[in-house]
């Protein structure tokens, strides 16, 4: 016969997947509540997963830390990985740590090597460079492709952030050809860095062949960027415009506001014009920097009152230095 706290566990199973967050946190929540030992640990970390993902932090910690506490379940180890991710950013990384090592010691394969690459994380963050390899390590050594390729990008970052571009170089080359697409633009990064502008280019090129079109829009302004910086202004233009075209939205308007900046600086006022319009599309973050530097265009045509309208525009603006920006702009030109 059917305890009462696993009657509310199927109803919660049966609200989440039915859309029904709320009414899923409650059914969990009686579950928990009902003191079941075989149900309390598993509806906990199910309750801590609706809670996460309504934006309640704390009280998805507080769900977690009861099914860690709870008699094991085959969530326990999820719920310790879930749990450690959430208290990674913390100053002190004890307790992260702590969960991370209940992670690796009673999870499945999978969740191992996922909760070795984040502790390996966890330790770069804190400057404990040798056990972040030595974490990193076991997972590469795995020989699990799509894990042992996101820690080698994982250790090339870390010798990335300390200088060492050759050994980054290297890992995100490997990283590379195990299929892991984002460290195609972290090697041309790294080649940058190092001051290989032309294996730069080849890499960012290279990534703007990619599958991701997040991997293909952020290679596409790199290497515009690091165009526009050695005078090719042509180049640069077709960079961004690929990456416009590839792109999410937000990472298209990126592109073209960057556009506009390369045409403006080579004189190309209209059509520096044309590409901040475009970039100052709503619900963009890069809106009001693109609007900005189009009320400046606009003040560099002649056209004052045109550009006044795009600076007031930004007074409501939330971002404090493009407020203040815009507002000293209509201090100056008055018209």
């Amino acid at each position: 016969m059917r305890s009462q706290a696993t009657a509310h566990f199927e109803r919660g199973v049966a609200f989440e997947r039915a859309g029904k967050a709320p009414a899923a946190a409650e059914a969990y929540l009686s579950a928990v509540r009902a003191g079941d030992a075989h149900v309390t640990g598993v509806a906990a970390y199910n309750l801590g997963n609706v809670l996460s993902a309504l934006g309640n932090e704390q009280g998805a910690r507080d769900a977690w830390f009861t099914a860690v506490q709870s008699p094991p379940t085959t969530a326990t180890p999820a719920a310790a990985f879930n749990l450690a991710n959430s208290y990674a950013g913390e100053q002190d990384p004890g307790l992260a740590e702590q969960l991370y090592e209940m992670a690796i010691q009673l999870g499945d394969p999978r969740l191992r090597l996922e909760a070795l690459t984040n502790r390996g994380n966890l330790h770069a963050a804190h400057g404990a460079d040798a056990k972040a390899l030595a974490d990193y390590g076991t997972v590469i050594s795995s020989g699990q492709r799509p894990f042992a390729a996101a820690a080698q990008n994982q250790a090339a970052v870390l010798h990335q952030n300390r200088g060492r571009y050759d050994e980054a170089v290297a890992l995100f080359d490997a990283a590379a050809r195990g299929g892991y697409e984002v460290a195609l633009f972290n090697k041309a990064n790294a080649q940058r860095d190092r001051g290989d502008l032309a294996g730069a280019q080849a890499s960012f090129v290279a990534a703007m062949g990619a599958g991701d079109p997040e991997v293909v829009a952020k290679a596409g302004i790199n290497l515009g960027n690091m165009l526009r910086d050695l005078g090719d202004t042509t180049g640069a233009c077709a960079a961004y415009d690929r990456a416009a075209t590839a792109g999410p939205p937000a990472l298209a308007a990126w592109s073209l506001n960057e556009k506009g900046l390369a045409l403006g600086a080579a004189g190309d006022v209209e059509g520096a014009l044309a590409a901040f319009r475009r970039a100052a599309a709503p619900d963009t973050p890069t809106a009001p920097k693109a609007t900005l530097n189009l009320g400046v265009t606009l003040k560099n045509l002649g056209r004052i009152a045109d550009a006044r309208a795009a600076w007031q525009g930004l007074m409501s603006c939330p971002d404090d230095q493009v407020r203040a920006a815009a507002a000293e702009l209509l201090r100056k030109y008055r018209g």
